[in-house]
């Protein structure tokens, strides 16, 4: 199976399963190497902590993505030229013709969702090889519309994946040194980023066919209802609920991610955060309700047991996000048995079986 492995615990004579590529999208190893110790020197130097990796011993699982590898692509495509432009200064007066795209993507991305039976919703996976605010542009989006197509959101789910499609396009007015400093930003530079949001409806607010709902969630979406948000340090009640929803979606998502200062979560750790903070920086109900839709152990997600069991998600069922189907390779002592057996955390044999440990796959 695929799995993600921290580069300090490679090992030399690894296969590389997928290409290496640096935060700015630049290919540093290509698909297919055989890892050597000067290859993980490399990816050391050049910031990289992770790498996926053949393993046989573990159980090969089907992931899927909730859009498909068309739709991922057009939005990517889209995504690239839009912040090009924002960064070159050409997209001034509004989005123009770029609209029909953009609108496009999105419908694209709720049609592909539509097509979804599960209400359980999960992260879409890695984007390689393009700059951190694509991915993350992309990933919000679809993690925010997926879980607002369930709940009370469901009409205004077009209007919300064009805010969040659109949220960090203020962003490429910000230089990429500071983007990607990983030392703590000095005051100076923190106002830097915390004008990005009012320089993205700058962008946009030409637009006639953009929403105002779209347009509030592109420029709310940093406030927090302890006011301790920004660009406007708004408390709940001033907070349009579809950014109350974008704001929590979007720490989540960029939790998920490598940062030049702080190692990715596993999304068990990222909704931790999350529902750690309702009731002060994030809407406590609409917090519930993302924990209650979103998967904390995906599928693919390698998982230890109370047991000392080590397995894979293979099965996330809806109501029970937290009790998954897991695909058990070896036995309690950690030895791989060669023999797949599946565990349903949901059944009441089972009920005093913990997930401990988790890491992605």
């Amino acid at each position: 199976m695929i799995r993600r492995i921290n580069i300090a615990e490679v090992q030399a004579g690894s296969c590389l399963a997928r290409p290496v590529y640096n935060q700015r999208g630049t290919l540093v190893i290509p698909i297919g190497t055989q890892l050597n110790e000067g290859h993980l020197r490399r990816l050391g130097e050049t910031g990289v902590r992770d790498v996926f990796i053949d393993d046989p011993s573990i159980p090969e699982v089907e992931v899927h993505d909730p859009i498909s590898e068309a739709t991922k692509a057009f939005a990517v495509e889209v995504l690239k030229d839009l912040f090009d432009r924002a960064a070159a200064g050409t997209l001034r007066g509004g989005l123009g013709p770029l609209y029909n795209k953009v609108s496009q993507v999105v419908k694209d991305i709720q049609d592909d969702l539509a097509e979804q039976r599960d209400r359980v919703t999960s992260p879409i996976a890695d984007i390689e090889g393009v700059d951190y605010l694509v991915a993350h542009s992309l990933s919000v989006t679809v993690l925010a519309m997926d879980v607002a197509r369930h709940g009370n959101f469901a009409p205004k789910v077009f209007d919300l994946g064009l805010g969040c499609l659109l949220h960090d396009l203020g962003m490429a007015a910000v230089p990429p040194d500071l983007r990607h400093k990983p030392e703590p930003l000095s005051p100076e530079e923190r106002q830097v980023v915390h004008r990005h949001p009012q320089e993205g409806l700058r962008l946009i607010e030409e637009t006639p066919a953009l929403s105002a709902f779209t347009k509030v969630v592109v420029l709310q979406h940093h406030e927090r209802a302890s006011g301790n948000g920004y660009p406007k340090g708004l408390k709940l009640k001033d907070i349009y609920p579809l950014a109350r929803l974008m704001a929590i979606v979007d720490v989540y998502s960029a939790f998920l991610s490598d940062r030049p200062h702080r190692e990715r979560f596993t999304p068990q750790r990222a909704m931790d955060y999350v529902v750690s903070s309702a009731g002060f920086d994030f809407d406590f109900d609409l917090t519930q309700e993302f924990a209650q839709r979103v998967a904390p152990y995906p599928v693919g997600t390698l998982v230890t047991l109370s047991t000392g069991e080590r397995g894979v998600i293979v099965e996330v069922r809806d109501g029970v996000v937290t009790r998954p189907v897991v695909r058990l390779f070896t036995d309690p002592s950690g030895a791989a048995t060669g023999q797949f057996r599946d565990v349903n955390l949901s059944l009441p044999e089972h009920q005093t079986t913990l997930i401990v440990d988790s890491g992605q796959a």
